[in-house]
Formats: C-alpha cells, structure tokens, sequence
C-alpha cells in the first residue's frame, strides 16, 4: 500500500519533532517548572502481526507548574500529536488530550482551584472503585496508562485546619461536564441488524464529590460521597441503531494505605447504586473492593498482589428473555443486555480477581522490566503485560512490550483478544 501524503508527513514529523527536542534539551530550553518529552511509537496486532498496524504515533506529552504570583500557581499536563492508524486501510489525524489546566490558589490551610481539572482518587494499584471523577480511553494504545485518562472542567474547594497543618482535611468538587471513557468494543458482538453509533445523543452531566482524608504518620485514610454519572458507557437502543450511554449514579467509599518496613498494605471500596433498565440489560447497584499487599526488596524488586470482587445487590441474569413491542425488538434487547454484560462484566451476581505486578530496575535505573497480570476467577480470563525498557542515553528510553488478552471469548476480557498487541516506544525528556 502507498502511503499518502498525511501519512509521509506524520513519519517526517517524528523524526523532527524527536531532534528538534533534543536540541531543546541541549540548549536548555525548558524551564525548571515543565517537564516536556518527545515519544514515537507504535502499536502492531499480535493475533495479525504480517496484516495490520494498529496505530503509529509521535507525540509531544507536557506537565508544567509555573508560579504567577504569590500563593498562585497555573497547572497543566497533556499530550498531542500525530497518528496514523491501519485497522483495513491508513487513517491519519491529528490527536491530543489536556488532561489538566487548572489555576490553583492556595493560602493559609485554604486550597482553590478551577479549571480542567485532573483529581484520580484512590489508593489500590491501577483498580480504584473511588476514582470517581477521571475517566480513560481505551482505544489509545499506549504503554502508559496516564496517557490514556482524562480531566474534567470544574471546581475544588480543599480545606486543611490549623493553617494546613492539621492531619485532616477536607474536599469539595464541582464538575460541569464529566469526563467519559471510550471501550474496546469486539465488533462481532454488536447485533448485524443494528446500526452502531459511537457518540452519546446525550449531553454530559454535572457531579459533585467530598472527600475527607486523614493522614497518619505510616497510614492514611479517606471516606467519600459521589453524585454524577457512571463514566464507563452501556450500550441501548435508540431506534434502529445503539448507543453508549453514561447513567447517572450515587456512591459512597473509602480507602486506605498502611506501610511499615518493606510492606505496604492497601485497601479500597465503594457501593454505587444508579439507574438502569430492568432485566439485566444494564448493570445494577454493586459493592467494588480491592484489597492489596506491596512489598520492596533491595530497592530494585517489586511484587504487589491484589484481590479484587464485585458483588451486585439487585442483579438480574442478562440472558433471560425480554419481552419487547416485537421480535425484533426483542432479539435486540436480549442481545445487549448480554453485550452490556460481557463489556462491564456482570454475567455473574459476584465477580471476584486479581491483579499481580512484578517490576526491576537495576541499580542506575537504566534498565526496567515488569510483568503485570489482571484476571478474573469466574470464565479465568486475562490480561497480561510484560514490558522492558533501556536508557542507552541520558534522557533517552526505548520501552518494548504487550499487552495479551485471554481466556474464553464469552467473557470480558476474552472477548478482546483481537486486540492484543505488541508494542515499542522511544522517549526523550527534556
């Protein structure tokens, strides 16, 4: 296949955005208060490898914390660049994500901030039942789950008593529009009769959030309350084609964190209960908790292991039948109520898992490699990630790596084994 002329000038641009900020870096350009890095990439299909790329990239990724004033301090962190995308024939665009551009005002124990705001909470390792107020795309290939999360416009309110020194504090949020994740979503699970729509026909909505936290000498702690909306879509009908749809939602949660020598000990839960449409064609009210232990070995060895369960309070089994207006009504319903099932993995009333991590670097922290595994024991679906990565130069890493879905097709993530990949990244800092 010939490329065009898009997808000449994205290989051009790699190669010049990469030099040029590496005379950046050597020229001293960039200011104490920015951390700038230069990434080109790309992602091939591990099931398709002599077929398909999945996606190309160079990018630019930024977080800078300038100071304008006293007491005021401007944040904002992101990505943007250009892809070029070959699931049937070469697609090339322009792409970016402000995760973050906020002014944050800060005085006497009283913190303000407004604008896009970043705010993940939680405290277990990559599963957070209380991160309510981010949310992730996960069509963007990339071997740095960050990259994949996004803000959301609003305002917060933290405040800490005794002049900022007291052990506890207190959160308030306000978003305007909350942020929404993107799926991978198997095409051979969409019903043929139906037309596919990939955007909501509704608007985002409001939320707020609280959050108290106290903060011990070797642990801390925090309760929340949540009203908005669930950020992960479910798909129904609207006429004759299907949508996501983001439903609204109340939770409330806590976690903690505890670390004494070598070990860290986490935990983290949340009961949500939100609206949804009746004979299992969309999920219920559910409890989530994860409960982890980290431990560190020489300085350069890591194993965390966490347990994971869900557990629905009004589940109703998504395969039964539903009686709609018509046949066709009928097949469809059924028919997404399982496809809701499998993306958000409810089949079961309870869904219990478990994540591992294990990471080295070496002793100049040139050399990295981890392998990272998420899985559920009901259908022993999978994803599993190893990754190396080597600094051959000061400011300069080549990462390598896959991400491999398996298990059963019928379940969560079995069902995304097509997208399995294999992927390579060089990054420059500045």
């Amino acid at each position: 296949m010939k490329r065009g002329w898009l997808e000449s000038s994205i290989l051009l641009g790699s190669a010049v955005l990469v030099l040029g900020t590496s005379f950046a870096k050597a020229d001293g350009f960039v200011p104490d208060w920015a951390n700038l890095s230069a990434i080109v990439g790309h992602a091939q299909s591990a099931v398709t490898p002599t077929r398909h790329s999945l996606q190309s990239h160079a990018i630019l990724n930024w977080e800078a914390r300038p100071t304008l004033a006293p007491d005021l301090e401007f944040r904002t962190s992101g990505w943007a660049g250009g892809f070029l995308k070959t699931p049937a024939k070469s697609v090339s665009h322009l792409r970016g994500e402000v995760r973050e551009a906020s002014l944050q005002y800060s005085y006497s124990g009283l913190e303000t901030e407004a604008g896009q705001l970043f705010l993940p909470w939680g405290k277990a390792d990559g599963v957070n039942p209380t991160d309510y107020l981010t949310a992730k795309d996960y069509t963007l290939y990339s071997p740095d789950d960050l990259r994949r999360k996004k803000g959301a416009p609003g305002a917060r309110l933290k405040w800490t008593p005794m002049s900022g020194t007291a052990p506890v504090s207190f959160d308030a949020v306000f978003i305007a529009r909350n942020a929404r994740s993107t799926l991978l979503l198997p095409a051979d699970r969409v019903p043929s009769y139906l037309t596919f729509s990939p955007e909501a026909s509704s608007d985002p909505d409001t939320e707020v959030a609280l959050r108290t936290t106290y903060s011990g000498e070797s642990w801390d702690g925090s309760v929340s309350l949540f009203r908005g909306s669930n950020h992960f879509p479910q798909y129904v009908l609207n006429g004759t084609r299907i949508e996501p749809r983001y439903f609204r939602r109340t939770a409330v949660g806590a976690d903690f964190s505890r670390s004494f020598q070598n070990w860290i000990v986490r935990g983290e839960a949340a009961y949500s209960m939100q609206d949804s449409l009746s004979k299992g064609r969309t999920e219920g009210d559910h409890v989530d908790g994860v409960i982890g232990v980290e431990r560190g070995f020489e300085d350069r060895y890591r194993i965390l292991i966490q347990g994971l369960y869900r557990r629905y309070t009004n589940w109703e089994n998504p395969g039964q039948d539903y009686l709609g207006t018509s046949v066709l009504d009928q097949t469809a319903n059924v028919g997404l109520a399982r496809l809701n099932a499998l993306l958000v993995n409810y089949q079961n009333r309870g869904n219990p898992g478990l994540t591992m991590l294990f990471s080295y670097h070496d002793e100049a922290d040139r050399f990295r490699a981890s392998v990272n595994l998420i899985g559920n024991f009901i259908g022993r679906d999978f994803l599993i990630r190893p990754e190396v990565s080597h600094s051959f130069f000061e400011g300069h890493r080549l990462t390598l790596g896959a991400d491999l879905y398996g298990g059963p097709r019928e379940r969560p993530l079995g069902a995304l084994r097509d997208f399995s990949t294999l992927f390579a990244e060089w990054k420059v800092f500045l």
